[in-house]
Formats: C-alpha cells, sequence, structure tokens
C-alpha cells in the first residue's frame, strides 16, 4: 500500500475549491529517502529508551513542495519522517540554501512525529542505552533535505491552486488531559496546465503509533 493512501482517502471527502488569479504562480516538489545505513547505530524514537530497529517496513522520506510567484519570491516547505528535528539542524539547511539564494525565513522544515523512525531529537539514543542522537545520520538527513530542495527548484512549472477543508471526527484521540483535538483537515493542490497535480499539501492535527512498540522503521503514514 502506498504510504499517501490515507491521505488520499481523506482527501476522497475534500471538495478543493479552485483559486482564480491573474499572478503567475511555480510549483514543484521533490522527495528523497532518509533510511538509515546502519540499523544497528540508531535507536528508534518515541515510546522506550534504547529501542532498537528490528527492520524496516516501509521508507522513510524527505517531501519537499516549493512555491513560487511571479516576482520570484519562494517558500519551501520540507516534511521529514521524523519524531522531531532540532533547530541546529534546521539551521544548517536554512545556512545551505542561503548561500544558493534561498532566505531562511522561507524554509519551513515539519516532522510527521513517527515514533518508528531514528531518534532525530536526542532523547532516545543514538546506540542503544547512550543518550544522544546519531551525528552522522542527522547529517545525511540535513544533506538529503537540502539535496531535495535543490532538485525542486529547478523543476518549477507554472500551476493554479485550489483549496479544501473537512471535519472529520471521531478518528484522533488525545490520550492525556486537557484533551484538544483539532478534527480539521485542510487541504492545497497544485495543478499543471495539464490539469495533473504537482504536489498536494495536507495539514492534519495527528501522528500515527500503528505499530507501537514493534521496533520496525516505518513512516507510519503508507
Amino acid at each position: 500500500m502506498k504510504r499517501q493512501t490515507l491521505f488520499l482517502l481523506l482527501l476522497s471527502g475534500v471538495f478543493l475549491y479552485p483559486c482564480h488569479s491573474d499572478a503567475a504562480l511555480f510549483a514543484s516538489a521533490s522527495v528523497k529517502e532518509i533510511l538509515p545505513w546502519d540499523l544497528n547505530a540508531i535507536c528508534l524514537a518515541g515510546y522506550d529508551l534504547g529501542r532498537p530497529a528490528k527492520g524496516v517496513h516501509d521508507p522513510l522520506s524527505a517531501r519537499i513542495f516549493a512555491l513560487k510567484d511571479g516576482q520570484g519570491t519562494e517558500l519551501v516547505v520540507a516534511c521529514i519522517d521524523l519524531v522531531g528535528f532540532m533547530v541546529n539542524r534546521t539551521d544548517e539547511v536554512k545556512t545551505a540554501l542561503i548561500a544558493e539564494g534561498l532566505p531562511g525565513d522561507n524554509l519551513i522544515v515539519c516532522c510527521s512525529h513517527t515514533h518508528s523512525a531514528p531518534d532525530g531529537v536526542g532523547l532516545w539514543g543514538s546506540g542503544c542505552g547512550q543518550l544522544g542522537p546519531n551525528s552522522q545520520y542527522l547529517d545525511f538527513v540535513v544533506s538529503q533535505i537540502v539535496a531535495g530542495v535543490q532538485e525542486a527548484r529547478q523543476s518549477y512549472q507554472q500551476v493554479q491552486v485550489r483549496f479544501g477543508t473537512i471535519n472529520l471526527p471521531g478518528r484522533l484521540l488525545d490520550s492525556r488531559d486537557p484533551v484538544i483535538i483539532d478534527n480539521e483537515l485542510v487541504a492545497m493542490q497544485a495543478l499543471n496546465a495539464d490539469g495533473n497535480v504537482v504536489a498536494t499539501l495536507t495539514n492534519y492535527g495527528c501522528h500515527p503509533t500503528i505499530t507501537g512498540r514493534l521496533g520496525w522503521i516505518t513512516a507510519d503514514f503508507y
């Protein structure tokens, strides 16, 4: 099953309204894999300390969505399959891209918060029983985000965008007090001149814990 299946099913109930404007808008997307090359060198984030990875269920990735207006102003969103990504690492990405002309304030890095990926924060251990993130792995993640942004910025297409929202009650759980749940899913979709989807950006206030403590690497949204 493709990892986007959940969002596609949810989006099937979203009516996307086209946004009409005479201003030119360009969009692009790219995907870079961020699977660790040595499972013995990382611990999984979430749940317990020192939790080793038993194997790979499905790939982890950095997904890039880039927008540019007719004046050349760009906005780039990078979503990565990690529990978190610290500000010093985000600053490394920004520094690399500033050197290529992308203002640092025009980059957003966010995480899916999967509990079945390497520890990107440093709370669960780089080697099981040892606190701290795996620096070599995070160097790799930084380089993949930068490479993905570079790739996306080289393949802009003129697009039209459409937006939609839907309320999805009963699908989310907050196990802690105070219970705060946002049931609204928001979607933005960019289509090229042929009507083909260039990228879909969604915002939904949840993170999946489907595989629990089983120890398999997975983006969980798959």
